[in-house]
């Protein structure tokens, strides 16, 4: 497999993330809000690592999206402005895979699923672009 073909994959992945989270989010079902937030959050976790497998570093196991737009930030400075976005979501890698006490609303999910595409439709430009 070549680097282009795997980080094609790490975007197919991401967007299969996002596509589960939206078609979870058309249920308008409060059970599923932590679930759609944490698709989310994986959606815009996997299209990062994509720069990095793109820059021929393997992802690290963290789930920090600030942390990974940082590390992408070294190679590509634009990537920086992708930072915001990560803010809004990066909880959720973690505190919704687990029973919580403050839960996930619809405002959240919303704000998630939006976040998310912002930062899988810009990495999936650039990088498209230079694939």
């Amino acid at each position: 497999m070549t680097l282009d073909d795997m980080v094609a994959e790490w975007l197919e992945y991401a967007q299969r993330d996002l596509d589960v989270a939206r078609m979870l989010s058309d249920r308008a079902d409060a059970n599923f809000n932590a679930i759609i937030c944490y698709h989310a959050q994986q959606s815009a976790e996997k299209a990062l690592k994509a720069i990095l497998v793109k820059n021929d570093i393997d992802p690290p196991k963290v789930h920090d999206l600030v942390q990974l737009c940082k590390m992408c930030g070294e190679f590509d400075s634009e990537c920086n402005a992708l930072e915001k976005y990560c803010e809004v979501i990066n909880q959720y890698g973690n505190a919704t895979r687990y029973p919580q006490k403050n839960k996930p609303g619809i405002e959240d999910t919303e704000a998630a699923i939006q976040n998310a595409e912002k930062i899988l439709k810009w990495v999936s430009q650039k990088l498209r672009r230079e694939l």
